[in-house]
């Protein structure tokens, strides 16, 4: 292992930006971590993500090793609206969308009551051309929205109505959705989770649910968009 360089955050512009030396191994990226915990937590907040550079994941173990580094708890990636392979334990393959197909901005599992919060990422195969994976910040789109309409949201919620199919359709069945194939467990957390549900004629099932516009991180008193 070679010797540990500790490097500045920079924060100017978005998103904050962590670089170590190139090629830097993931247990000095740990070692790092430990000792700076509270500075990087901080900036992460403050930016809303924070982009690190120079970090070698090689394979899928090291970005688990990583992860594990930075989190404890990891939740199971259950309540889907599309059907990720699972390389490890925590760690799922980000698409399975063909590369012609972009993917618009959205907030992950924002439909649902419970959601991640924090999603990390790493590339471990670069695309041969192009590639990226953009970054919006949802409290700036917040604030660039008509206060009345934001408002509106608020008081009135965001609907959603999902229908899944049981087994041939668009999209990942109701058995890929909740990783069961016992009808009463889904009953069970749609229960748990406050959703409506009505089991179709065709064996497919609908879903109903209602979710704030944006929830408000506990310090600093920030809001985030969700919907």
């Amino acid at each position: 292992m070679s010797t540990i360089f500790y490097p500045e955050i920079k924060k100017k512009g978005f998103p904050h930006v962590l670089e170590f030396a190139g090629k830097t191994d993931p247990a000095e990226f740990i070692a790092w971590y430990n000792l700076h915990r509270d500075e990087a937590e901080a900036a992460l907040l403050e930016s809303g993500a924070l982009l690190v550079q120079g970090l070698e994941i090689a394979a899928t173990e090291s970005f688990g090793a990583v992860a594990g580094a930075i989190e404890e708890e990891f939740t199971d990636y259950i309540d889907i609206s599309y059907q990720r392979r699972r390389l490890s334990s925590n760690v799922y393959i980000s698409t399975e969308y063909d590369s012609s197909f972009p993917i618009k901005m959205h907030n992950e599992l924002s439909y649902a009551n419970h959601w991640p919060s924090r999603l990390l990422f790493a590339c471990l195969i670069p695309s041969a051309t192009g590639g990226e994976t953009p970054l919006a910040d949802s409290r700036a789109v917040l604030r660039a929205l008509d206060p009345a309409i934001v408002e509106e949201y608020r008081r009135k919620q965001v609907r959603y109505v999902r229908n899944l199919h049981n087994g041939q359709g668009l999209g990942p069945s109701w058995q890929e959705t909740f990783k069961t194939n016992d009808k009463a467990l889904v009953e069970q957390y749609c229960q748990k989770e406050a959703m409506l549900w009505h089991w179709k004629a065709d064996g497919g099932l609908k879903l109903e649910a209602y979710a704030r516009l944006y929830v408000s991180t506990p310090k600093p008193a920030q809001r985030f968009g969700s919907a």
